[in-house]
Formats: structure tokens, C-alpha cells, sequence
């Protein structure tokens, strides 16, 4: 089923270019990234910046977790704040970071922690009951599928605590960076 598929696609955390792709079903971490018609053949995808890919980096639940998990990480090796900047450097640049780039980061971790306050707890959604496929019902074709509609369930990603908060939104800003973008 074309549904099932993309979820897959969606949670799949294989490269792009080894997702599964049904025509007219673009996974959603691809749309940001103006992927190919998928019915047409392509021999050079435009290369394309634009602020919804930005955006794309601050929101998704992808990066989120991603960068959680190099805030726990940093902050669990790493005893000073300096250490912790110099880390997410190194591992998400691939450089060392400036002594005013390490005083910002310090300066923004603290006041991020500072006024971190925990989400309140969500209230889980019941699920709609499936509907049972007649016999006469014609052969389910995933090229048909409507999509319009159909609601998206994010996964939502918050810190323990409020200083891994701090470090989880440090560590997104970098990962959201034009410099974390673009190869040089």
C-alpha cells in the first residue's frame, strides 16, 4: 500500500537516492529540496536555495532527534562548556571553533537553559478504526491514491532537562547553518 511505503520512506534512515519513490508521492523529507518530477526523465536536478529548506533544518522531527542526540552525547563526554562548543564543532563541521564562536555558544546555552521551560504532556490521539475491503472493491493501485487531506503525524523531540535543551537547540542552529549546508 502506498501509505505504508511512504511512512517507510519517511522513517527510513538510508540516504536519499535508496528511498522507495511511487509517482506522485514525494516522502516528505525530500519536499523541501525540490526532488525531480517523478514521471519525467531528469538528467540534472536544479540546484536550488530557498528559506522553506532552511526552515525544513529547524523543523524536522529528523534533525531534531539528530541533534539531541549530539547534545546528550556532548554533554555526557564533555565536562566544560567549552569542551561541549569545540565537540558539536568537530563533529558537525568538522572544525574547531573560534574563541568568539565559543562565547556565544556558551552565552546562548546558558540563557537558552535558563528560560527553558518543560513542554506539557500531550494527550495521545485514539487511531481510526481500519475499513474492511469488500470483494467487489477494484485492485488497491498506489498511483491513485489521494493524498489531499491526510493529516501528518510528527514526532515530537524534547531534552530531559533543561541545559541538554540548550545544548539540543545549539546544536540545531549549527546543523541548520549555511556552513553545515554547503561543502567547501
Amino acid at each position: 500500500e502506498a501509505k505504508g511505503v511512504h511512512e517507510a520512506a519517511d522513517a527510513s534512515t538510508a540516504r536519499s537516492v535508496y528511498l522507495p519513490l511511487l509517482r506522485g508521492v514525494t516522502p516528505r523529507a525530500l519536499e523541501a529540496f525540490d526532488p525531480v518530477e517523478q514521471t519525467l526523465v531528469t538528467g540534472l536536478r536544479d540546484a536550488t536555495t530557498v528559506p522553506g529548506q532552511a526552515l525544513f533544518l529547524l523543523n524536522s522531527p529528523l534533525v531534531r532527534r539528530e541533534a539531541l542526540a549530539l547534545a546528550e552525547r556532548v554533554v555526557k563526554e564533555h565536562a566544560t562548556d567549552a569542551e561541549r562548543v569545540a565537540a558539536v564543532y568537530a563533529r558537525a563541521l568538522g572544525r574547531a571553533p573560534t574563541p568568539a564562536e565559543t562565547d556565544r555558544a556558551v552565552a546562548f546555552v546558558a540563557g537558552y537553559a535558563a528560560s527553558y521551560t518543560p513542554p506539557a504532556p500531550v494527550a495521545a490521539k485514539p487511531k481510526a478504526a481500519a475499513v474492511a475491503k469488500k470483494p467487489d472493491d477494484p485492485p488497491f493501485d498506489p498511483d491513485q491514491v489521494d493524498q489531499t487531506g491526510e493529516p501528518v503525524a510528527e514526532d515530537v523531540i524534547h531534552a530531559k532537562d533543561a541545559t541538554t535543551a540548550g545544548w539540543l537547540a545549539f546544536a540545531q542552529a549549527v546543523v541548520a547553518s549555511a556552513e553545515f549546508r554547503y561543502v567547501k
